[in-house]
């Protein structure tokens, strides 16, 4: 039998009485409201963020605008993926010299990965620094830094590199806050060899016929690309070739391989184009690192050999411009005395001196040039910008607690290399034992170059050296994580055993019988 009910009374319109007929629209206002408010907003917050966007290509040109577009959608994925930061880092690099304002885009998006990074790890409390080995070093960077500035001859220049140094010090803690999965490792170092491939193609499309003087020790019309000057395209290659190859020989998928097939060629390619006799020298050192801690790694170095000398070979034959210049190059490095502009005997002269007016500070970061005296040469008096030489810089312009702190940084990549190679040998990806050592082997040929030359001062290279330290250093932690146990969860409860059971012994008369439950 079906029951019928009586119906619900009819609920009485709501709203003010004088609205008359309009009176059931009122229940909708406060959907329709939030509706309105919506698209308002977004009208207004559209606009707002039109001037803005106007203004920053006003004042800072058009670049500004791209950063601060792709700064917000970075922003939007940190919570999430924090290893896109450090990845836009390392895409950034063929962007480097490019400038926002006071500063150039690669410095823009390491300030921004920095203060986005260990922001989220302090709230997150994730905040942890590199190994001791690197830790300390960096540290006595900073301190030589902050000693040296105040006697500084030029303050400007000064400032500057003392807020560079520090975001790249502060880049490595970001990298070992942020790094904490062989995915995110992966991703920023094949985002770092992808970064180097873009520069050295573009490199190699903007460059002309070169012309050599002097027995090939000057030569015009260099490949550069993006940088100040060609020695800072042949160690910037230099340093992510030897990269490239190490990383590619771990790679177990097929994108990487060609990944780091594609950016090897086009990094080596740009490093002939270069003509930087330090590069050259550097690259060799560095792959010769490679090949002799890293087994897998020689077989693509002899076919990189191999290849770059039948390209020689070829061009030669050929009566190619470039094959002359190449030569030319080649036969110069043992015969620097033909270039009467090749005064590095001078200028290490002059650095010499320089540190010992002032042992303990040094001139200053940047001081070199001011406090140098000109040197001429067959008349002409040269610019001397830095001392073409690593060591000599760093005590020219940071004194000795500068030098031993560049001493010790060196110590401590070796040490966390090592440690680093021992851990990920032992762990789950035993292959990526390798990436260590090519991280390593590409600081060995940024040494190397140094020993005849200084392109440090190009933001976008620095930049790509300290990316390289924070790397190793990351994956050091990486292999700490994995080679330890894992930690216990506290909300899990303990696995109890049968052998961690007490036995416990009951008399018979204490159990209960069925007739005394029933009587009971």
């Amino acid at each position: 039998m079906t029951t019928l009910l009586p119906a619900a009374p009819a609920r009485p319109a709501r709203g003010p009485a004088f609205l008359g007929p309009l009176r059931p629209l009122v229940p909708l206002l406060p959907a329709a409201l939030t509706t309105l408010g919506c698209v308002v907003g977004c009208v207004v917050g559209g606009i707002v963020a039109g001037l803005l966007l106007a203004e920053l290509g006003v004042r800072f040109g058009p670049a500004a605008v791209v950063a601060a577009v792709v700064a917000t959608g970075l922003a939007a994925v940190v919570p999430r993926r924090p290893e896109t930061m450090l990845a836009a880092v390392g895409l950034t690099l063929p962007l480097g010299p490019v400038p926002v304002g006071p500063v150039e885009v690669v410095q823009l998006t390491v300030a921004f990965a920095v203060v986005a990074l260990l922001g989220r790890a302090a709230l997150t409390h994730g905040l942890r620094l590199p190994a001791p080995a690197l830790a300390v070093p960096l540290l006595a960077m900073l301190l030589s830094a902050a000693l040296a500035t105040p006697l500084a001859r030029g303050s400007d220049v000064a400032f500057r590199l003392d807020v560079q140094l520090l975001l790249l010090v502060l880049l490595a803690v970001a990298a070992a806050s942020a790094l904490r999965s062989r995915r995110a490792l992966v991703l920023v170092t094949a985002s770092t060899v992808a970064g180097g491939a873009v520069a050295a193609g573009w490199a190699l499309v903007s460059s002309g016929p070169s012309t050599t003087f002097y027995g090939g020790a000057v030569v015009s019309g260099r490949a550069q690309g993006v940088f100040s000057q060609p020695n800072e395209l042949g160690l910037f290659s230099a340093v992510l070739l030897v990269v490239a190859i190490g990383f590619g020989t771990t790679a177990t998928s097929r994108r990487q391989q060609l990944l780091c097939l594609v950016a090897g060629g086009l990094l080596a390619a740009a490093l002939a184009q270069s003509l930087s006799r330090g590069a050259w020298i550097g690259a060799v050192a560095g792959l010769v690192t490679l090949a002799l801690l890293s087994p897998q790694a020689r077989r693509p170095i002899g076919a990189l050999a191999g290849a770059a000398l039948a390209v020689v070979v070829v061009l030669q034959l050929a009566g190619a411009g470039i094959a002359e210049a190449l030569l030319a190059r080649l036969d110069s490095v043992l015969n620097a005395s033909d270039n009467p502009y090749d005064q590095r005997g001078q200028i290490w002269a002059e650095a010499l001196r320089q540190l010992a007016e002032r042992p303990v500070t040094g001139q200053g970061p940047g001081g070199f040039p001011y406090a140098a005296r000109g040197l001429s040469g067959e008349g002409i008096v040269l610019e001397i910008e830095h001392a073409h030489n690593l060591f000599l810089a760093a005590a020219s312009e940071y004194g000795v607690p500068g030098l031993l702190a560049l001493l010790a940084l060196m110590a401590g990549v070796v040490v966390t290399a090592v440690r680093a190679t021992r851990l990920l040998a032992a762990g789950p990806h035993p292959r990526d034992a390798g990436v260590p050592v090519a991280l390593a082997a590409a600081l060995v040929a940024v040494v190397a170059h140094g020993m005849v030359d200084y392109p440090l001062r190009n933001a976008a290279v620095v930049t790509t050296v300290f990316l390289v330290v924070a790397l190793l250093g990351a994956w050091h932690l990486h292999g700490a994580d994995v080679a330890a146990p894992p930690a216990p969860d506290p909300a899990r409860a303990p696995d109890l055993h049968l052998a961690d059971v007490p036995v416990v012994a009951v008399h018979p008369s204490l159990v209960p019988t069925p007739a005394g439950r029933a009587a009971a």
